[in-house]
Formats: C-alpha cells, sequence, structure tokens
C-alpha cells in the first residue's frame, strides 16, 4: 500500500500534468494529455482510462485521452457504443443535479445487471472493463461535460474508499484544466501560451532555471505588487527576477525551479511561508516553450501556480462528512484549521480543550490523506475551487 507522502506525490504530480496537458494546443495536445490520463490512471491502480468531451446521448464524442485502449476499441465506442455505456448515459442525466465528485460504477448498477448489458457482453469485457471509478465533469453550457473513466479488469477486484479520496482531491483541478482546454481551442498557436496564464483564476508565472521571468499573469503581479509571499525585483537588463518573501525560501523555489528546468523532471510543490499569514502554496512544473519571450524559445522554462489557501472557499461539512467519512464535529474543525484559526481558537469556539481539537485534527488529516496541517488546508481549499 502507498504512503500517504507517496499518494501525495502522486497527486500533485497528477494536477501539474493536468495543468501541462490544458496549455498545449495543436499536435502535442494529445500527447500532453495522454500523459495526463496514463497518470490518473496510475493514481487510482487503474488498467484503463479514458476522457471525453460531449454527451453520448446525443451522439458527440471527442475523445480526448484512451489510456491503454486500442484505438480500433476508441473509434467503435465514438461510432457506436458510447451510446450503449450503463455507467455514463445514466450518470451523465442526472449530474446537473449532482456534486462533482468520484463515483464507483457499482453505484450507477449492480455487477450482475451489468453483466447482462450488450455494452458488457459486445465492447467491454474483451477490453478488461468490469469495475470502474470515475465521474462526469461538467464544463458548462456551451462546452457540455467531459465524462472520465477508469476501468480495472473483473479478477483485480474493485476500487476502493481510498482511491475515491484520492481521486477527488484531482477532480477540480481536472474540470479547471478541461475549461482552459476549451477556451484555448480557437487561438493561433502564437497566442495560446499567453492566453493559458491570463485564463487560469490562480496567479502564474513562467520563469527560467534562474528565476528571470517571462511571462506573469495579472494575479501574479498583484500578489507580488502588495508582497503577499512573493516579490518582482528588477535586476537591470536581465529583467525581472522572482524571489520568495522569505530569503531561505527563494533557495528551496530557486532549487526546485532549476531541478525541475534543467533536469527535464516532474513538478513538485512546495510552500511559500508570508508574513502574519497562512503559506502559500506553489506547484511547479515545467511547461512547452511556446511560453517563452521571442528569442528564448529553446530555453527551459517553469510554471508557478500560486494558491492562497486561507483565501479560498472551503468545502461545506456535510460536503467533507460525504468526501471522507468524517464526523461532523472532525470536518468543522478541519475547516476552522484550514480558515488559518489557530488550536487554541477552536477550542475556545467549540467549548472543548485544545487535546480534543488536536486529536480530531489528527484524524481529519488521517482520513484525507494529510501528512500535515498545512496539507489539509491545501487539500479542502483545492476542493472548494470545485
Amino acid at each position: 500500500m502507498a504512503s500517504r507522502t507517496d499518494s501525495q506525490e502522486q497527486v500533485d504530480r497528477t494536477i501539474l500534468l493536468l495543468y501541462e496537458a490544458a496549455a498545449e494546443t495543436g499536435s502535442q495536445a494529445s500527447a500532453a494529455w495522454a500523459s495526463a490520463g496514463d497518470a490518473l490512471r496510475r493514481l487510482v491502480g487503474a488498467e484503463t482510462g479514458s476522457l471525453y468531451l460531449g454527451d453520448p446521448r446525443a451522439g458527440r464524442v471527442e475523445q480526448i485521452f484512451a489510456s491503454a485502449l486500442p484505438q480500433a476499441s476508441v473509434e467503435a465506442h465514438a461510432r457506436h457504443f458510447h451510446a450503449l455505456d450503463p455507467w455514463t448515459v445514466p450518470t451523465m442525466a442526472r449530474s446537473a443535479r449532482m456534486p462533482m465528485r468520484a463515483i464507483l460504477g457499482s453505484e450507477v448498477i449492480e455487477d450482475a445487471a451489468y453483466r447482462r448489458t450488450e455494452w458488457y457482453t459486445d465492447f467491454a469485457r474483451d477490453l478488461g472493463l468490469f469495475h470502474l471509478i470515475g465521474t462526469i465533469v461538467p464544463l458548462g453550457a456551451e462546452a457540455g461535460a467531459a465524462p472520465l473513466g477508469l476501468h480495472r479488469p473483473d479478477a483485480a477486484g474493485p476500487f476502493s474508499t481510498d482511491d475515491r479520496r484520492l481521486l477527488d482531491r484531482v477532480l477540480p483541478h481536472l474540470r479547471q484544466a478541461l475549461r482552459l482546454r476549451v477556451r484555448l481551442g480557437g487561438l493561433p498557436r502564437t497566442e495560446s501560451g499567453v492566453a493559458a496564464l491570463e485564463g487560469l483564476r490562480d496567479p502564474a508565472l513562467v520563469v527560467d532555471a534562474d528565476l528571470h521571468v517571462l511571462r506573469a499573469n495579472a494575479a501574479a503581479a498583484a500578489m507580488a505588487a502588495q508582497g503577499e509571499g512573493i516579490l518582482l525585483q528588477r535586476n537591470g537588463h536581465a529583467g525581472l527576477i522572482l524571489r520568495a518573501e522569505a530569503t531561505t525560501t527563494t533557495a528551496a523555489l530557486a532549487a526546485e525551479v532549476a531541478r525541475c528546468a534543467l533536469g527535464g523532471g516532474e513538478g513538485s510543490a512546495l510552500a511559500l511561508p508570508r508574513q502574519g499569514r497562512g503559506p502559500l502554496a506553489a506547484l511547479v512544473s515545467p511547461i512547452p516553450a511556446r511560453f517563452a519571450a521571442p528569442g528564448r524559445e529553446q530555453a527551459p522554462l517553469v510554471l508557478i501556480l500560486l494558491r492562497d489557501p486561507s483565501g479560498m472557499a472551503l468545502p461545506s461539512v456535510q460536503a467533507l462528512v460525504s468526501l471522507f467519512g468524517m464526523t461532523r464535529a472532525e470536518a468543522a474543525v478541519a475547516r476552522a484549521l484550514a480558515a488559518g484559526e489557530t488550536m487554541e481558537a477552536v477550542a475556545a469556539g467549540r467549548g472543548v480543550g485544545p487535546a480534543t481539537v488536536r486529536s480530531q485534527a489528527r484524524t481529519a488529516c488521517q482520513k484525507t490523506g494529510a501528512a500535515t496541517l498545512r496539507d489539509l488546508a491545501r487539500i479542502l481549499a483545492t476542493l472548494g475551487r470545485g
């Protein structure tokens, strides 16, 4: 079984790949979404996976990725079998009335009934599509929705509650990435990099291996102007250089950026402390060269996404009870701590001792897979974006 640290690294890696894929257009988009699809599949231990845009009831299907599925089967699905899918079609019909969350196939149709469907006997059985975890990602009236399905064969066993929790932590980012993909769809390639940054609600910057800033969206510029965790310092002809509010954190950020840019490696996440406030969460990821300034297209580039957990909407107590199996007391304590309240303040407000709050916070961390209270705040802030 993977440790909480390993699981969190997988979640962060998957999120980074989703944003990377969202920023791609043209021929490179398919490969980027394929990588994101593989990451989603590995996150929950699925053997195959698919994500498409459209409505199977109306016969509109645009495949975004099909992970470990034969091309002939993908084409047969788009041509005919999507309309027979006993998981997606009924879920799509009621998705507008449901919160977006990970759903198990057995919640939609019992295994015995599933075995008797035409979809299974003529299509899914030979592909090993028996156990499912997935969701319907709503994208608005114009774009429609994107059904996500991750599958295991019968012999591999069903998906677990832990699998559902991991996927739930990624789903708000999947929706944001898909919305960005829709917005970028009609843009010329030369415009898409800038539009991708401005299309993000979060502060976002593109830097090189030495923290020279090539692009910064309006949200990032405003955050830097207010000294909220980051600074943009002018350095003569070198232009702007990114600095963290704390000198020691700048060194850590520089090391992560250099590793990501020069090593061609995977992305990572780290916290950027702020004076008198909770930390910013920074996601660091390699990105395509089209974000570069003219003449620097060959430089290795890094995308930094910043989030302020304390300033984000948090999921409701009932949502935390439903998603993670928390008690209402644990959920209330988790929300209060994620919003920046101290243990002592939470205890006083609830009329209990600090030891009780600490125990409830530990349990909330265990149920969400959070390693620390900062990690818990980041998870809850992520879910609150949905």
